[in-house]
């Protein structure tokens, strides 16, 4: 990655933050119920058995209902936990008020007892994002986390779950970068293409 390109993704880290920031709990909360609406009416989240979300945290669109709504149409459900070597591992849970325990850097993770879900068992991982373009790029906090666990998932749909104000024209990519297939807003569903 050229210094050049580091810049850039480290600018529009700080605009897309600000600009999901200025978003208020309302406006969370409605745009998050909208974009719950979108992913369950695709036809990759129907035929899903086990599906990955991310724990929302600050102003990130809000996976908690939608984790609950997963578990009651009967799907199985893991969310990430940060292991050593800054890699993540999913894990299932059940219970949302049981599962979930305080973790890196104040994001709910699952309890360390949980059984974990191997990635080829997954079939839908919902991820997180600052920004993402048409193509499927995506700009997260900029440790990686992502990029390197979307690797192991050779089977899932990567779906990007944004709101439409962290849809921007142009993500800068590097070759370690992983894209998403789609991207749900509250707004509209994104087929991503290259």
């Amino acid at each position: 990655m050229t210094d050049r390109t580091l810049i850039s993704k480290q600018e529009l880290r700080r605009r897309a933050a600000a600009v999901r920031d200025a978003l208020s709990p309302a406006e969370i909360e409605a745009k998050s119920r909208a974009i719950m609406e979108r992913l369950f009416a695709l036809p990759a989240f129907d035929r899903a058995r086990t599906v990955a979300f991310f724990a929302s945290f600050r102003s990130e669109v809000r996976t908690e209902p939608m984790m609950t709504g997963a578990l009651a149409a009967g799907k199985q459900v893991a969310v990430p936990r940060v292991r050593p070597g800054r890699e993540l591992r999913f894990f299932l849970v059940a219970d949302l008020g049981c599962d979930l325990e305080r973790g890196c850097l104040g994001i709910p993770e699952p309890c360390a007892h949980l059984p974990e879900a191997p990635p080829a068992t997954m079939e839908l991982i919902a991820v997180p994002g600052l920004a993402f373009d048409l193509r499927g790029y995506r700009i997260g906090y900029g440790a990686g986390y992502y990029d390197r666990a979307l690797r192991r998932f050779t089977r899932a749909c990567r779906v990007g779950l944004a709101f439409e104000c962290q849809i921007v024209e142009r993500v800068p990519e590097a070759p370690h970068d992983e894209r998403v297939n789609c991207i749900v807003s509250e707004s509209r569903t994104i087929e991503c293409v290259p």
